[in-house]
């Protein structure tokens, strides 16, 4: 019991012990639910970023396995036969493929426009098989970044 004085008359409150470990469980118990729900909101959103990630990667992947699967004649630049070349270097872009956007006249790195000059210019290989063998080197490469990626 806990007396207190109000207003000049003493008064007695009459909860005792188990009242208040029942109200302290409450607040606990209120406590522990906010952090449950705080918990499960991240995970949610840490989930749905995986998710994001995994299709971006599969994405990729079959867009690397198109653009390794497409005929390579490279006569000085890609001819109008293989369109879908420069459109798929296109869809993975610069970032993933650098060489075979520079190869396919897509916007790309210096180093990327810079190896295509050295592999043009190479004494001895035609043209288009040092460009074709560079450009599967690279998909390869890139394939194997993704595929590390996922693990």
């Amino acid at each position: 019991m806990l007396a207190q004085t109000v207003a000049g008359c003493s008064v007695v409150d009459h909860r005792d012990g188990l009242a208040v470990a029942v109200d302290i469980a409450q607040i606990v118990g209120a406590v522990g639910s906010v952090t449950a729900i705080g918990m499960a909101a991240l995970a949610i959103v840490r989930s749905d970023r995986q998710i994001v990630r995994e299709r971006q990667i599969e994405f990729e992947l079959n867009t690397l396995k198109e653009l390794a699967m497409q005929r390579f004649p490279y006569e000085g630049g890609i001819t109008a036969g293989n369109e879908r070349f420069r459109a798929v270097a296109a869809l993975l872009g610069p970032e993933i493929v650098p060489f075979a956007c520079a190869a396919a006249g897509q916007p790309s790195t210096v180093k990327a426009r810079q190896d295509l000059h050295l592999a043009l210019t190479k004494t001895g290989v035609p043209a288009a098989e040092a460009v074709g063998v560079m450009v599967i080197a690279e998909i390869l490469d890139a394939i194997d970044r993704r595929v590390q990626a996922r693990r």
